[in-house]
């Protein structure tokens, strides 16, 4: 077991309440100015008359001026320096000092760091004593008592390493169970607690071979990947807990007998893992082992067993991204195979059977996509609806079975152009949206979808109402989405666009200043070399071209002249795209 990283930052108060962090240029500092800050703060700590009450706070800001230096030098000395004011902050700090837990729990800090350099028992007990110190005066409702429970937890971990007793590895669970049980459910370390407390369990497989705590072990660890990916974490934060999940059932796989049920269960995850980690890093390798793990999962897994429609269905799935991947058409043809024997080997009333259905659907729609074969998109509704009607209004997966029936009327409108299928997208997309949590990380998307679909129908009816709920839904999309979401600019140009159809029809400029604005920010925020940044600046162009056609300034055509050059030069012979962009130019000259 490795050690897990400290948590938590230390701050500390003067009598007035106000916040005495250590300067930002000290931060910063290096060399002779760190040295001259810290010879400044001795002198005011030997003229501060004994017992004023801003002394603790003195000794901490010192040491942490010492632990800088440290940090920066790496002299064990200056580690030391940092310990003993520490310690002389805590034994001048009265027992109702407001920040007497933080001060003991930055000095457990100090005293571990100085274990894993020297290791020493003496600072590991010294951690362990002002670990444990921090937490009997820190009360169960304070926000702050997860962090501590998961540092005690790191130094019970650290002893059991150091050690072998399993009181310190018990220890070590108690406090990480109880640090998950205090973390909420979307806050940012709950994936990063609930990892390591897989890992305790999994160390305590290793020592007695219960089964029970390698379940526990891969329970927490599964727990922990779902919330990382519900959360939207970066990709290297989903893929390091995802690493740690694999390792983790690559262990129990080879502490596994053949003939054992539980071999094939853990195969499956090791699967499904690879299958997560494909998604994200779109690495080929990734999704051939989890074919090749799924296989073996189902080679073994006897006929009518519980779990073999869920690994028929997982197989499946495989096979629909190695599809997708290479428009390969016997992968599509495994993938239906594989989901069709799923939804038969599933009971009508079976809690997962509304999935079966949505993935077979899933399949179909992306047959479709690459044959343009009608008889697949209308399987792809079939299964859809049914997947929809199966669901309650309560299902987890509801919002997803919604959106997709709703993709595929959509995609049906394109092919026949049938309005009732693209009134009934609307429909499905409007009830997903009743759904949609407003932090869900999907929302932005499904209202953007709305948009286009309204837009749509204006075009065609010429109802003015289209036309306000589009902009409407653009607007949500966009302020739903983050500063630094890779969509953002391919929402400023829809929403732009939304603008300028508003001033083609009232002749607003002040909708047309807006769609200006919004076009030149998605244009700004495009790298070069972007696939859009031509559509971006086409769109920018058109906005200019208006605005010259309606106030005569040559300095607006100009700027439609150059935006739309650009365009013509990021475009390629053989891109659709390309003819609109010189038609533009053309309209300029002329």
């Amino acid at each position: 077991m490795s050690l897990r990283p400290f948590q938590g930052s230390i701050d500390h108060h003067s009598d007035d309440e106000e916040m005495v962090d250590v300067d930002s240029d000290i931060e910063m500092a290096e060399g002779d100015d760190l040295d001259a800050f810290i010879a400044g703060k001795q002198q005011v700590i030997e003229s501060t008359p004994s017992g004023n009450p801003d002394l603790p706070g003195h000794h901490m800001d010192l040491a942490e001026m010492f632990e800088r230096r440290y940090e920066l030098y790496k002299d064990l000395g200056d580690l030391d320096f940092t310990i003993q004011h520490k310690r002389e902050a805590i034994l001048l700090a009265p027992l109702s000092y407001p920040d007497r837990a933080l001060f003991l729990h930055s000095l457990g800090i100090s005293h571990m760091t100085k274990y894993e350099h020297l290791d020493s028992l003496e600072d590991l007990e010294a951690a362990l004593q002002s670990d444990q110190q921090a937490l009997n005066l820190t009360p169960r409702d304070d926000p702050y008592r997860a962090n501590l429970l998961q540092n005690l937890a790191v130094s019970y971990a650290a002893r059991f390493q150091k050690l072998k007793d399993l009181k310190d590895l018990d220890a070590a669970l108690e406090c990480e169970q109880e640090a998950v049980n205090l973390t909420p459910e979307d806050h940012e370390d709950r994936a990063e607690r609930l990892q390591n407390l897989g890992i305790s369990y999994h160390e305590r497989f290793e020592q007695l071979d219960h089964p029970e705590d390698i379940e526990q072990a891969l329970h927490f660890k599964h727990m922990a990947v779902a919330t990382t990916l519900a959360d939207n974490a970066e990709k290297t934060g989903i893929c390091t807990i995802l690493l740690c999940l694999t390792l983790l059932d690559m262990n129990a796989l080879e502490c596994t007998p053949t003939n054992d049920d539980k071999k094939a269960q853990y195969l499956q995850s090791l699967g499904v893992n690879y299958g997560q980690r494909f998604q994200i890093l779109d690495d080929l390798m990734d999704l051939e082992k989890a074919l090749q793990l799924n296989q073996e999962a189902i080679d073994l897994t006897p006929e009518g067993h519980s779990q073999v429609a869920e690994r028929l269905k997982n197989l499946g799935v495989s096979y629909s991204s190695r599809a997708r991947k290479l428009n390969n058409t016997k992968d599509f043809d495994a993938a239906l195979e594989y989901k069709q024997l799923a939804l038969a080997l599933t009971e009508k009333d079976h809690p997962k059977r509304s999935d079966y259905l949505h993935s077979l659907a899933v399949s179909y729609a992306d047959q479709y996509k690459v044959l343009g074969n009608l008889v697949d998109l209308n399987k792809a509704l079939q299964y859809d609806q049914e997947a929809v009607d199966l669901a309650t209004q309560n299902h987890l997966n509801r919002v997803e079975h919604l959106t997709s029936l709703a993709g595929s009327l959509y995609h049906r409108y394109q092919k026949l152009g049938d309005l009732e299928d693209l009134e009934k997208a609307l429909q499905h997309g409007k009830e997903a949206i009743c759904f949609t949590p407003d932090n869900h990380p999907d929302r932005a998307k499904h209202l953007q979808n709305l948009a286009q679909i309204h837009r749509i129908l204006f075009q065609k009816l010429g109802n003015l109402l289209d036309l306000q709920a589009e902009l409407q839904y653009n607007q949500l999309a966009m302020d739903c989405t983050p500063d630094d979401h890779p969509d953002r600019a391919e929402r400023l140009d829809y929403l732009a666009s939304s603008h300028r159809e508003k001033f083609l029809i009232f002749d607003d400029l002040n909708a047309l200043a807006i769609s200006l604005e919004y076009c030149n920010t998605a244009v700004d925020i495009t790298p070069i070399d972007h696939p859009s940044r031509a559509k971006y600046l086409h769109t920018l162009a058109a906005s200019y071209s208006d605005r010259f056609q309606r106030l005569g300034d040559l300095r607006d055509l100009e700027k439609a002249l150059q935006h739309d050059q650009e365009a013509v030069k990021l475009t390629s012979k053989s891109d659709p795209s390309r003819p609109g962009h010189l038609h533009g130019l053309a309209g300029y000259i002329h």
